[in-house]
């Protein structure tokens, strides 16, 4: 009997493409784990579906339980990723903010990396729109970076005409929670004590869906989105991709 092998060659090249992501390029290390999932999927169901058809009741039972449960995961993941593209832009409202908060991405050495230096043309675009408003620029200092991302970006802004007194540098956080917690306790330091009822909030086109849900977890429900658009569309794919999982967890996390 001719054996059916299209499911073990789909498995291999998926399994090539995801060392290929991994270990030859910089920043696609999601996409590779869902291609290497999604080949462990091919290669299950394959000897399920060969087990079924020979007679076992199991196999069979373990196949379609294995497919709904791919369907319903389908399903979610369709659902979180329309979200994240809908949010996935600049809301008007951001522009009529009193505070901006930059969050931070990663620095090599002094030099923001390519999503950092993304986000800072989208801040410098803020502040350029809205000369009344005041940046919180957000990151810590993280291994293999020679200074915070918040001076780092304090640098760049600068570089380019931004007035000193409207950066506040964040130095601290290690995660978007912590960026906006920290920056949304320099604003109520301050106003007065208390949180702001209203923020801009810069960060790549991806993330801003995930920020906005962390931000109202923290009581601040009206958040503006800043998109920073991924330059790199295969890497955007990757991220848009990544988040979707990311959104779908932060929606049943506390």
């Amino acid at each position: 009997m001719k054996r059916n092998l299209t499911a073990p060659f789909a498995a291999l090249a998926l399994v090539i493409a995801a060392l290929v992501l991994k270990f030859a390029l910089v920043g696609y290390s999601f996409l590779a784990y869902i291609f290497v999932a999604a080949a462990a999927v091919l290669i299950v169901m394959h000897l399920l579906v060969r087990f079924a058809k020979k007679g076992s009741k199991k196999a069979k039972t373990a196949a379609i339980v294995i497919a709904c449960l791919l369907a319903v995961g389908v399903v979610i993941f369709a659902v979180a990723e329309g979200a994240v593209i809908k949010n996935a832009k600049t809301d008007e409202s951001a522009y009529d903010m009193d505070y901006v908060i930059v969050l931070g991405a990663g620095v090599n050495g002094t030099e923001p990396s390519l999503s950092l230096y993304n986000r800072l043309t989208a801040a410098l675009g803020f502040l350029e729109r809205s000369p009344d408003a005041v940046a919180i620029v957000s990151g810590g200092q993280g291994s293999g970076e020679l200074i915070s991302e918040a001076e780092c970006m304090r640098r760049w802004l600068e570089a380019r005409g931004v007035a000193p007194e409207r950066i506040v540098m964040e130095p601290n956080a290690t995660n978007t929670r912590e960026n906006l917690k920290y920056s949304f306790d320099i604003i109520a330091g301050r106003e007065g004590g208390a949180y702001p009822d209203a923020v801009a909030i810069v960060s790549s086109e991806y993330h801003l869906l995930r920020a906005k849900m962390q931000a109202r977890k923290l009581g601040v429900n009206n958040c503006a989105g800043v998109a920073a658009k991924t330059t790199l569309p295969v890497l955007r794919m990757n991220y848009f991709i990544r988040e979707a999982f990311g959104v779908a967890w932060e929606s049943v996390s506390s």
